[in-house]
């Protein structure tokens, strides 16, 4: 039977850890993009509905695509914290996961500064 060494297992989990959250992100927008009626732009909270969509699809992407990790997991950072106090405020569940995202987020810029 062959040993999986601490380093090897850190190493798969950071990854496993940066394409959930790619993923999650990446998801999040692509459903936000289609399932709405963003895209019109009727008024002006449009505008910043499209903004976040952008953002989510981006930062997404990025995430996989380990590009600037550190600096780009700030816009899923601040998404989870404004849905965290004003979208899931009522609902202490959502909440909880939503502050765990951010804590992920966290960890996964902490682990590719240079």
């Amino acid at each position: 039977m062959k040993k999986i060494s601490k380093k090897s297992a850190k190493c798969d989990f950071l990854t496993v850890n940066r394409v959930l959250l790619g993923l999650i992100m990446l998801i999040a927008g692509v459903l936000a993009a289609f399932g709405s009626n963003i895209l019109i732009l009727g008024n002006p909270g449009d505008f910043v509905g499209l903004i976040f969509i952008i953002a989510a699809i981006g930062s997404g992407l990025a995430i996989l695509a380990k590009w600037e990790v550190e600096k780009v997991t700030w816009a899923p950072i601040i998404i989870f914290l404004l849905a965290t106090f004003t979208v899931y405020r009522g609902d202490v569940t959502l909440m909880l996961i939503s502050l765990t995202l951010v804590s992920n987020y966290i960890l996964l810029m902490c682990n590719y500064k240079k």
